[in-house]
């Protein structure tokens, strides 16, 4: 199969072009098989599981196998290219940084609300920039009191979405 045709050729979009610095800073080399991955989890609407993502990607890349999914997003979570929440469902989500500064260190902060009977994930990024005092300042208590170096913040507020109580979202007022 030719997968140049299907947009995984010299061609890759915006999450592989904000791979490429980190990838290289770290000395490790982007493989056909890490683009197609770091691509779909850049064209998803929200966070995916390892497993949601390697269904995705294996209908366009048959040959890839779960264990490459799984170390490609620690890879990932390491160069500070993906969220990683953990959702209480047992299982963590990841979704692309959408930090202009993705993959350097000390930047990726987020807010999420996750549903905790569905598993929806929800991105609230004029959130992030309304708090980012309160990370710094975290950061700042954590150096200080405990010398430990904060790298990024996520605060997740758990509840339930308005599909599953029912209740117009705020987006469909």
């Amino acid at each position: 199969m030719d997968y140049s045709s299907r947009g995984y050729g010299r061609g890759f979009g915006r999450g592989c072009s904000r791979a490429e610095g980190p990838f290289q800073r770290k000395g490790v080399r982007m493989t056909l098989t890490r683009r197609v991955i770091i691509e779909a989890l850049d064209r998803a609407d929200g966070y995916l599981s390892a497993e949601e993502l390697f269904l995705i990607v294996r209908e366009e890349y048959p040959g890839i196998g779960v264990a490459t999914i799984y170390r490609t997003l620690q890879l990932l979570e390491e160069l500070a290219l993906v969220q990683r929440v953990e959702t209480g469902e047992g299982r963590a989500r990841y979704a692309m940084s959408r930090d202009k500064d993705a993959g350097e260190a000390g930047v990726g902060n987020e807010v999420v609300l996750i549903c905790d009977r569905c598993g929806k994930v929800i991105r609230q990024p004029k959130a992030a920039a309304r708090c980012s005092e309160l990370f710094d300042s975290l950061s700042r208590k954590a150096e200080e009191n405990y010398r430990f170096h904060t790298e990024r913040q996520v605060l997740q507020i758990h509840g339930l979405c308005a599909g599953c109580t029912g209740a117009p979202s705020e987006k469909s007022r």
